[in-house]
């Protein structure tokens, strides 16, 4: 079983923040998690990163859940879960919670045990949605990673480890909509263009959009979060977006893209 302290790697990756760049998506893109990311770092606040800031990318992250499942007071389905090689040895595990609980809700975790074939459990790890607000009956998606994959892994259990109704809303902007999307494929990766149009009454900040893409089976193949090109959105202003995803299994046969900021007031 793998302890729950992280392991420095002998020669760390460095990544160079550029235009555009997310914490996320470096973590999906160098196979990482995003705690350990934040952790190699010294990461407390990701608006405060620049332009040409150097990143340290760990080999593993040491987070480990409790393995007992906990009741969450609102109902979620974990849906589209595949399972997925990274190029570092390691495995991704994503898919989607479906909200049906019929209100908005917020702080859902989801947790994935991997299993021997004698029911062991080898490893453990839990990962929040990369959307803070679920909708009513809306979908969020998530990613959980092994550091490294286990090499008698033969079977899995998921399940959500927290979500509850959202009782206040705070800071967040709700009033962002996607609009004009589009997707082709090009080359070995599949790129999704569009925009964002602020629909409130004032300014949001921190905009990103989360896409999703599915295989031709609706299993998650691919998930990113990108900042869109303006970091203040007027009210009723619209902000350009490009997201480039190469797929972590089958081709992208279809995506879903979601919006989410701050209120800049």
């Amino acid at each position: 079983m793998p302890t729950d302290s992280p392991t420095p790697a002998p020669t760390p990756i460095l990544h160079v923040l550029k235009e555009g760049d997310t914490l996320w998506g470096i973590a999906w893109e160098y196979g990482v998690g995003l705690e350990a990311l934040q952790e190699a770092n010294g990461i407390t606040d990701p608006r405060a990163l620049q332009i040409g800031q150097v990143l340290i990318i760990p080999q593993e992250e040491g987070q480990v859940v409790p393995s007992t499942p906990t009741p969450t007071p609102v109902p979620l389905e974990l849906v589209n879960v595949g399972f997925y090689d990274t190029p570092t040895g390691g495995l991704w595990c994503l898919g989607e919670v479906w909200n049906r609980s019929g209100a908005e809700a917020e702080l859902v975790q989801v947790a994935v045990s991997l299993y021997d074939a004698d029911r062991r459990v080898l490893m453990e790890r839990s990962a929040f949605t990369v959307l803070d607000i679920l909708s009513r009956d809306g979908r969020a998606p998530f990613g959980v990673l092994f550091e490294q994959k286990p090499t008698d892994f033969v079977a899995y259990q998921a399940w959500i480890v927290s979500g509850e109704p959202m009782t206040y809303l705070g800071s967040r902007h709700i009033d962002l909509r996607v609009i004009d999307d589009a997707g082709e494929l090009r080359a070995d990766a599949f790129v999704i263009g569009g925009q964002v149009e602020n629909q409130g009454d004032v300014p949001a900040r921190d905009v990103s959009v989360v896409v999703t893409a599915y295989d031709s089976e609706g299993t998650v193949t691919g998930l990113r979060q990108i900042a869109v090109e303006d970091k203040v959105l007027a009210a009723g202003a619209l902000s350009h977006f490009q997201v480039r995803i190469i797929p972590a299994g089958k081709a992208v046969a279809s995506y879903t893209v979601q919006a989410q900021g701050w209120r800049g007031d």
